[in-house]
């Protein structure tokens, strides 16, 4: 490890991971640099060292800093982890716009950038049907299911600039992607509005519809359902950026192989029979 001749060690720990080692971090006020030995699962706090010229040389150590200073963070997104071979996992992330870092799931085995992974359904452990402030929050395990958190999908995307790819799997195991080239969330005054841009993929472009809608959740929803009387998120089973209603419903009722409206569908593939798998992920662009 390359380090300036003012950096000292605090404290050293044994810690089973790397995200241990971040969280440990985050809870010194005082401390804004660690280091985690993969090999020897230690990790290191050091009282100082917050500048952009702290790095780290040696094989299996990871760098983790967090901003006391507005330096920039190595690690701002997955792409750091990527670059240094690191396998799909929750890794901590350090955006500009959050200062306490955040906890992600990175998918390493999409192209040559990470992905960090804002929603993901595959077993129906984690109910969907929540509310406001549920998907405001954010909920379920990131080594799950779950959903990363609308303020959170705000901070990271508003004001960067970021695309979105959903990955899909059937009942039958074929699979199929979409990916848009803009993917951005306002803030929960406008109702954590989306913008997404242009299609490519072979799922279809179920997302049409639901740019530029507002928000939905079954305790605050403003749409007009296809039954008379009836709300989307009521009818679609979740929460999602709803206009009467959606041709994408990644946040649905599991119910692989089913024909419903509440399922898991992406319309222009399998029309409204439930998928066994769904996944949504951003990266800067």
């Amino acid at each position: 490890m390359r380090i300036a001749p003012s950096v000292s060690t605090k404290e050293v720990h044994s810690d089973s991971s790397h995200v241990e080692c971040s969280l440990r971090l985050l809870s010194k006020d005082d401390i804004c640099v660690a280091s985690y030995n993969t090999v020897t699962r230690t990790c290191f706090l050091y009282t100082s060292g917050c500048s952009p010229s702290f790095k780290v040389s040696s094989l299996g150590t990871l760098l983790i800093r967090r901003d006391l200073s507005g330096s920039i963070q190595d690690n701002e997104d997955c792409s750091y982890y990527k670059n240094i071979n690191k396998p799909s996992g929750v890794y901590i992330i350090q955006p500009e716009v959050v200062s306490t870092g955040l906890l992600v799931y990175c998918d390493m085995d999409r192209g040559s950038s990470g992905w960090i992974v804002i929603q993901n359904r595959y077993d129906g452990s984690v109910n969907f049907y929540e509310t406001w402030n549920q998907y405001k929050e954010g909920f379920g395990s990131l080594s799950g299911e779950f959903w990363l958190g609308n303020d959170n999908l705000h901070k990271l995307t508003y004001s960067n600039k970021y695309m979105l790819r959903v990955d899909l799997t059937d009942n039958w195991g074929n699979t199929r992607y979409a990916e848009y080239n803009i993917f951005r969330v306002s803030d929960e005054a406008d109702k954590y509005r989306l913008i997404i841009g242009e299609y490519q993929g072979n799922a279809g472009d179920a997302m049409y519809y639901n740019n530029n809608q507002i928000f939905h959740t079954k305790d605050q929803d403003s749409t007009v359902g296809f039954y008379v009387g009836g709300v989307c998120s009521l009818e679609r089973y979740g929460g999602f950026w709803f206009d009467r209603c959606t041709w994408a419903n990644p946040n649905g009722r599991f119910i692989p192989g089913i024909d419903s409206w509440e399922s898991i569908h992406w319309v222009p593939w399998h029309n409204t029979v439930g998928l066994a798998k769904i996944s949504m992920k951003i990266r800067r662009k």
